[in-house]
């Protein structure tokens, strides 16, 4: 035991044995209120290790859940990209066809305006021809009627 406590005196002077009563007391004070500083230590080491196993328990606990949700947004977008990609060539067909549709009423529109404008011409012309003619059938009608005014009169 004489070992032991030259091991203890020698690594905390402190602990070297003393005949004085004072000094004793002094020295279980110091002790004691290591002790408490020790006590209080181990007590906010006890208390942040708890909260840190709940803490890693809690994480345990929630690592299953946000797997299966990465799970289930990795399966979603999956399935909004196949999608996608099938509606896109859906929507490509139909916008073609829609763009063909649209060149064809523009081709049958262009026709149909050449049309009316041939025709709204030959009207023109009929007309014209029609405002010719009458006035060539109605002076020649004139002078006709005019000649029988003429030998109507002379007789």
């Amino acid at each position: 035991m004489g070992v032991f406590i030259t091991r203890l005196t020698s690594s905390f002077p402190l602990l070297a044995v003393t005949d004085d009563k004072s000094e004793l007391q002094t020295l279980l004070r110091q002790l004691n209120s290591k002790l408490e500083d020790l006590n209080t230590c181990n007590d906010l080491i006890t208390k942040h290790g708890t909260a840190l196993q709940r803490a890693l328990s809690e994480l345990e606990q929630l690592e299953p859940a946000s797997e299966s949700a990465t799970t289930k947004i990795k399966a979603a977008c999956h399935d909004y990209l196949e999608l996608a990609q099938v509606q896109g060539k859906r929507w490509e067909r139909m916008l073609k066809y829609e763009r063909d549709q649209r060149l064809r009423l523009e081709e049958i529109v262009e026709q149909l305006a050449k049309q009316h404008d041939s025709l709204e011409k030959q009207a023109a012309r009929r007309k014209q021809l029609a405002t010719v003619s009458h006035s060539h059938s109605h002076s020649h009608n004139n002078s006709k009627s005019e000649g029988i005014n003429i030998n109507q009169t002379s007789e």
